[in-house]
C-alpha cells in the first residue's frame, strides 16, 4: 500500500500569475504556451478546461498510517497564508482540491489503512477553499490481470437490490412521465428475497438467474419508459401456461429460452446456451414459442449483468435528464 497527496489548482491564467497570488512555487505544474522552467513539456490533460495547472505535493514523515495521521500532519502544517492565496484564487474562478491517492497492493498483513481529516486539517481547507479529491486503485483479487477496454466487473446482486430500490424511490419523487402524471409513490419496486420458511417452488435455473433469485423476488417498474419487470422466479416454474414463450425458432434452429422479464411490447429471455439476453416482441408468440418475422430476436445484452446494470442506467438517465431510450438492443 502506498500514499500521495498534493494540493492543485486549475486556473485560466498562466502559471506565473497563479504562484504570484499563492505565493509558493508550483511542483510539477505547467502552463500552456509559458516557458516556465518548470512547465511540463505535455499540454493539460483533455478533460481540464484550464491552462494552467499549480501542484503542490504534501510530504510527511513515512507512516503505513499516512492517511489518518500524515496527512492531517502534513496540511496543518501549512501556512495560513498559503491558504489566503488560493482561496484568492478561488474566488477569482479558479478550481482548488486536496488530491489524495490510495494505492492498494493487498499486500498489508496488519489490515486496511483508513483516511481521517481532523478538524484542523478540515478548517486549513475551508480556508483555502479546496474540494477533496480522493482516487484509490485496488487489485482485484479474483479479476483477470489483463483487464480489456470496457471490462466491468460481476454484478453483486444485493449491491444492485439496493442500488435498484434506492433509484426506484428517488425517480419516483422527481420524475413526470407526462404533464400532470407523476408515478405513484412505491408502485416502483424491487422485492428482496427473504428466505423465511419453506423455500418457494422454483425450476432448475440457469447460474446468473438462480444467483439473482437469492436476493432479488421480483422487479416491478411499471413507470420506467415502456414499463420493466423481472418476474419473480417461481412464475419461471410455469413460464408456459403462463403465456411466456420457451423457445425461439429461427430460420436456421430452434433453441429454448428462460423469459424472466418484459416491457410493454415484449419479453426479456436469457439464452441457456450462451447467457446472453434476448427481447420478443409479444405478437411474436405463439403458443410457447417464439417465431422469427422478418427480423431475428432482439439482442439486447451479452449476459445478464449487463442487462442488470443498463436498467439501473435507464432508470438514473429519468432521473438525471427526464429522458431515456430505454433498454435498447441491436439487431
Amino acid at each position: 500500500m502506498s500514499w500521495y497527496a498534493y494540493l492543485k489548482v486549475g486556473s485560466d491564467a498562466p502559471l506565473a500569475e497563479v504562484e504570484a497570488t499563492i505565493g509558493v512555487p508550483s511542483d510539477g505544474g505547467y502552463s500552456v504556451g509559458d516557458a516556465h522552467p518548470r512547465a511540463r513539456s505535455r499540454p493539460p490533460h483533455k478533460k481540464t478546461c484550464t491552462s494552467s495547472f499549480w501542484r503542490h505535493r504534501l510530504s510527511w514523515r513515512a507512516s503505513r498510517h499516512a492517511g489518518v495521521d500524515g496527512i492531517n500532519r502534513a496540511l496543518v502544517a501549512l501556512p495560513a497564508e498559503m491558504a489566503d492565496g488560493i482561496r484568492r484564487r478561488v474566488e477569482a474562478g479558479d478550481k482548488a482540491s486536496l488530491v489524495i491517492v490510495q494505492e492498494l497492493d493487498g499486500l498489508d498483513p496488519i489490515g486496511s489503512c483508513g483516511l481521517a481529516l481532523e478538524p484542523a486539517a478540515l478548517a486549513w481547507m475551508a480556508r483555502a477553499g479546496v474540494s477533496l479529491d480522493l482516487d484509490q486503485y485496488a487489485e482485484l483479487a479474483g479479476e483477470p490481470d489483463e483487464v480489456p477496454l470496457g471490462y466491468l466487473p460481476p454484478v453483486d446482486p444485493g449491491w444492485w437490490r439496493d442500488a435498484m430500490a434506492a433509484s426506484a424511490r428517488s425517480f419516483e419523487t422527481t420524475f413526470e412521465k407526462s404533464p400532470g402524471h407523476v408515478p405513484e409513490l412505491g408502485s416502483n419496486t424491487v422485492v428482496p428475497f427473504h428466505d423465511a420458511g419453506p423455500r418457494e417452488s422454483r425450476p432448475d435455473l440457469p447460474e446468473p438467474l438462480a444467483r439473482f433469485y437469492v436476493v432479488v423476488q421480483e422487479v416491478s417498474l411499471p413507470d420506467v419508459h415502456t414499463g420493466y419487470a423481472i418476474h419473480p422466479a417461481r412464475w419461471l416454474a410455469d413460464a408456459g401456461r403462463r403465456g411466456f414463450p420457451v423457445a425461439v425458432r429461427t430460420r436456421t434452429g430452434t433453441f429454448p429460452v428462460v423469459p424472466f422479464g418484459a416491457d410493454g411490447v415484449g419479453f426479456f429471455a436469457l439464452v441457456p446456451e450462451d447467457g446472453r439476453i434476448v427481447h420478443l416482441p409479444r405478437a411474436q408468440v405463439h403458443g410457447t414459442t417464439w417465431l422469427q418475422g422478418d427480423e431475428p430476436p432482439g439482442e439486447v445484452a451479452a449476459g445478464l449483468d449487463v442487462f442488470l446494470r443498463r436498467l439501473l442506467d435507464v432508470v438514473d438517465e429519468l432521473i438525471e435528464t427526464g429522458e431515456t431510450r430505454g433498454i435498447t438492443w441491436q439487431r
